[in-house]
């Protein structure tokens, strides 16, 4: 299957679903597609989707797990005003998706030593020589040998969200208390699979909040400092739409009202600073199912900042498309 990506969050979103089903080998490269470029973005598409069946209905996709034999996804974005394409390849093994498909019991000695409310679970899936296994059954199938790696071994999957680098990890869900009037369902599974920021960024953000937080103790003209806060939460409320991501920034957000507290004695809702809100990521829709309708779509966007309806880019009536651009030009 292939995922034509319009930005970074639906490739976050799209690859989480992927691994959660057990995706659990990948491989992610750029292509320059810039002035002086000669790759040729559909030929390279089209020979992945031979190489990996790429094109396989989901009934041929369930048929080759239960024969003992891998499976590939492909998602593709045109990284918008970088000139690049960013490919990324997901493998899925008929033991990788069994694995994600069952509770693993290995867990339950960690949730009871951690004192954490959510942490990373780090213990593997697989042995060492468990994951060459799964490697070579890949390289086998495939006839390529293609360096694949396996998404819970370090430096883990990684993408870039305008400047900051987060990574793909598990974690455990959170715990509520057993007489609360409130109903949860019990998740099957003791961990699932959410983006973080790195370390660096988020020790960078926290510097950031500090300086804007003395700034605005110190200077007498407070509207500067205030609008600081308000871009250092924009980014976060336009990225942060994923668990581990919200986590992170819930802990920052309080280290600001504590370290405000702390320098200018004020609390941060009687000094009337901004309230921080984040939002879950919704679930985005199938954004174009081939590369025509892809680059159309994307084309209209970067030159007129709209997007095109999916019908329009998939009958291709160029009278109708003029029709709906002359509405907003």
């Amino acid at each position: 299957m292939i995922d034509y990506s319009p930005h970074t969050k639906y490739t976050a979103q799209k690859i989480q679903d992927k691994v959660t089903r057990g995706a659990y080998f990948y491989s992610s490269f750029s292509i320059d597609n810039g002035i002086g470029s000669t790759t040729n973005i559909e030929k390279l598409i089209n020979k992945l989707t031979i190489r990996y069946g790429l094109n396989l209905t989901s009934r041929q996709r369930n048929y080759r797990l239960k024969t003992g034999k891998p499976i590939a996804d492909l998602i593709v974005q045109d990284v918008i005003y970088e000139n690049r394409w960013q490919f990324i390849l997901l493998i899925t093994t008929p033991n990788s998706h069994k694995h994600s498909k069952q509770p693993d019991a290995s867990n339950n000695r960690l949730e009871q030593t951690c004192k954490e409310k959510i942490f990373e679970v780090e213990n593997m899936a697989f042995d060492k020589e468990g994951v060459h296994s799964e490697i070579n059954l890949i390289h086998d199938y495939f006839k390529d040998e293609e360096p694949f790696q396996f998404v819970m071994n370090r430096p883990y999957l990684d993408l870039d969200f305008a400047g900051c680098s987060a990574e793909l990890v598990r974690m455990t869900h959170k715990k509520y208390k057993s007489n609360s009037d409130k109903f949860y369902k019990t998740p099957s599974k003791p961990f699932s699979w959410t983006w973080r920021w790195k370390k660096e960024v988020v020790a960078r953000k926290k510097t950031d909040l500090v300086n804007i937080i003395n700034r605005y103790v110190s200077q007498s003209n407070k509207a500067k400092s205030i609008e600081d806060v308000v871009k250092w939460q924009s980014y976060f409320q336009t990225f942060a739409v994923f668990r581990g991501m919200r986590q992170q920034v819930g802990r920052l957000y309080t280290l600001g009202k504590l370290f405000l507290y702390s320098r200018g004695k004020q609390r941060w809702d009687d000094a009337n600073l901004p309230t921080l809100k984040l939002y879950f990521a919704p679930r985005y829709e199938t954004y174009a199912e081939s590369y025509d309708e892809y680059c159309l779509r994307r084309e209209i966007y970067i030159n007129y900042d709209i997007e095109l309806p999916r019908e329009l880019a998939q009958n291709r009536n160029w009278f109708e498309i003029d029709n709906f651009l002359s509405r907003y030009t």
